[in-house]
């Protein structure tokens, strides 16, 4: 990846040469400054589609706004930065590693048993996996080492990561893979900003899902049990207000893929600080700003 910078040409952009400048990757993002245009961002013009092609995530005005200090990302905004994070991390040799599901993925799966306060075990795993069949029509998840699942449950948006799933599986061998360090065995990784909540039923209702997914893959039953493919709850930095859990997510999820304590899952209770997850909205939006005037140059 080549390293640019953008001319300036409307006040917009110029707005942006005089902001801070984050240099990563080899790419050079100048950060916008909060006063846009005589101070009036609602005068910016965000129309950018991520990544080109098929299932590209449209990114507006209101994914613009989200990003504001004090509001909650909404889902596009956190599926943009979820596939960005695998394009430039490691250039991008997760890509073909992982697979992100959309960020209604576990809600449209858990749908027929959804409770307001979580996750309820009332419904089978086949009919939960038959909401979502659909979705690896074209994809082997068990030829990934790492699904990444954004789940939201309440209006609180937390992570799951399985790791490995196709050891679990007649794939190959665990020693012909090169995953995350000591994470080279099945595990379902649950990354979250506010701790109590029922983290069991959430690794159940993946279990489940794999184990109908697997035997429409292959045609034979493989029970995904806990000891098989345990659950395995971080204890993450949290945050100390009601609207950062989707900033959170991001941060946990950029963590895993870039940080070698995750490789442990040691010591990540200090990942992170409140002012990282603060500077984060900023860097998104520079990110975004610079995709939209490079007319997608990074794609």
């Amino acid at each position: 990846m080549h390293k640019f910078i953008i001319e300036r040409q409307t006040c917009q952009q110029q707005a942006i040469d005089d902001g801070p400048v984050l240099i990563k990757d080899d790419v050079v993002y100048h950060v916008p400054s909060k006063n846009m245009c005589n101070g009036n961002e609602a005068q910016l013009n965000i129309d950018l589609l991520y990544p080109m092609g098929k299932g590209a995530i449209k990114i507006g005005q209101e994914e613009w706004d989200c990003l504001e200090e004090g509001k909650c990302l909404n889902d596009s905004i956190i599926e943009f930065y979820l596939h960005h994070i695998l394009k430039s991390v490691g250039d991008g040799c997760y890509q073909t590693r992982t697979h992100i599901f959309p960020t209604h993925f576990f809600t449209k799966l858990i749908a027929p048993g959804k409770t307001p306060m979580g996750v309820s075990n009332q419904c089978s795993a086949s009919i939960r996996h038959a909401n979502v069949s659909r979705w690896t029509k074209h994809i082997n998840i068990f030829q990934k080492q790492f699904i990444v699942i954004p789940v939201c449950l309440s209006g609180h948006w937390f992570v799951v990561i399985v790791c490995h799933p196709s050891y679990v599986g007649p794939v190959k061998a665990a020693t012909e893979f090169t995953g995350r360090a000591n994470l080279k065995r099945p595990a379902i990784l649950l990354f979250d900003s506010i701790n109590g909540r029922n983290k069991e039923a959430v690794a159940d209702v993946i279990r489940g899902y794999l184990a109908c997914e697997y035997a429409a893959k292959y045609g034979k039953t493989k029970h995904f049990t806990s000891e098989i493919l345990p659950g395995v709850y971080a204890d993450v930095p949290q945050q100390n207000n009601g609207v950062d859990c989707g900033v959170f997510l991001l941060e946990y999820v950029e963590r895993f893929f870039t940080d070698d304590r995750a490789c442990t899952l040691d010591h990540i209770r200090s990942w992170f600080t409140v002012g990282d997850i603060r500077r984060k909205r900023t860097t998104i939006r520079g990110l975004i700003q610079v995709l939209a005037n490079a007319r997608h140059v990074l794609n």
